[in-house]
C-alpha cells in the first residue's frame, strides 16, 4: 500500500517533456467531451472495468500520460479512500463470445485520493486524476510511493485494444460514495459501451439497461525522434501542479 502523503493526493504531476527525443504529443483516446449526467457508482473494492480502442497508435506508439474523472456527492471522506487502476490486454477466456481482460501489463498500486472537501466548489463534485511519465515507466519506490507497482514497458507500444480497470477501497454507503461520470461518445477512439465486472478469478461482461456506459478518460501519447535513443528520450523534468481539478458549468 501506497504511503499516505503519496504525491498523488495533495497534486497532479505534469510532466515537461524537455529532451528533444519526444517532439510530438497527440491523443489517442479522448472521452471527455459529452458528459451524459450519469454515474456509475462503486460498491466497495468491487472492480470494473472498460475496453477502449485508442486512435493513431500508429503514430503515437508510447503512452505519455492519462486521466480519468471521478465523482463523489460526499462532504469528507470518513478514513481513506484508495484507488488502483490497471491495464489488462483483452486476451483472457471468453465471455458472451469476446475476450475478457487477462494480461495485465500496468498497475499502478493503491494510492490515495484527495478529499472530496478539496473540489474548490465545483458544484458536479467531479475531480480528474493525471498520471504522467514518471507514473507510468517508473518502479514503485516505496519511500515516497511514486512509480508503479507494474510499470509500463517504454520499448512496447499500446496494444490495439485493452481494459483499463478501477477499484476503489474505503467506501462505505451513504459517507464514503464515490462514481465515474458517464460520457458518450468518444471524441478520438472508441468504446463498446458496456463493462467487465470481475467475480472473483472471472470476468462477467455488462450491458447496463439504462444506457452505454463509457468512462470520462483521455490518454496522450508520443513519437520518439528516430535519431534519438530510448535512454536519451527519458530524459525528462517534471512540474508539481496542486489540485488540478475541473470545474464544469
Amino acid at each position: 500500500m501506497k504511503p499516505a502523503n503519496y504525491f498523488r493526493t495533495v497534486a497532479t504531476i505534469v510532466v515537461a517533456m524537455v529532451s528533444a527525443g519526444y517532439a510530438q504529443t497527440g491523443t489517442v483516446y479522448d472521452n471527455t467531451s459529452i458528459d451524459t449526467g450519469g454515474r456509475l457508482m462503486f460498491t466497495n473494492n468491487q472492480v470494473i472495468g472498460e475496453e477502449i480502442f485508442p486512435d493513431h497508435l500508429a503514430t503515437y506508439p508510447t503512452l505519455s500520460s492519462f486521466s480519468f474523472e471521478f465523482y463523489s456527492p460526499s462532504l469528507g471522506w470518513a478514513g481513506s479512500v484508495q484507488s488502483e487502476v490497471k491495464f489488462y490486454k483483452n486476451d483472457g477466456v471468453l465471455s458472451n463470445g469476446y475476450a475478457s481482460p487477462g494480461t495485465l501489463f500496468y498497475d499502478t498500486g493503491l494510492f490515495d485520493l484527495l478529499n472530496p472537501r478539496a473540489f474548490y466548489g465545483d458544484t458536479n463534485n467531479v475531480m480528474i486524476l493525471t498520471f504522467n511519465w514518471p507514473d507510468l515507466y517508473q518502479p514503485y519506490n516505496p519511500l515516497d510511493g511514486s512509480g508503479a507497482v507494474v510499470p509500463l514497458d517504454a520499448t512496447v507500444g499500446l496494444p490495439s485494444n485493452f481494459t483499463m480497470v478501477f477499484t476503489f477501497s474505503g467506501l462505505t454507503n451513504g459517507v464514503n460514495d464515490l462514481g465515474l461520470p458517464i460520457f458518450q461518445p468518444p471524441a478520438v477512439g472508441t468504446n463498446y459501451g458496456d463493462y467487465w465486472i470481475q467475480n472473483g478469478s472471472s470476468w462477467e461482461l455488462v450491458t447496463n439497461n439504462l444506457g452505454l456506459v463509457a468512462f470520462g478518460l483521455q490518454l496522450i501519447d508520443v513519437v520518439p525522434e528516430p535519431s534519438v535513443s530510448t535512454l536519451e528520450a527519458l530524459g525528462f523534468g517534471f512540474v508539481v501542479i496542486a489540485g488540478l481539478i475541473k470545474r464544469r458549468k
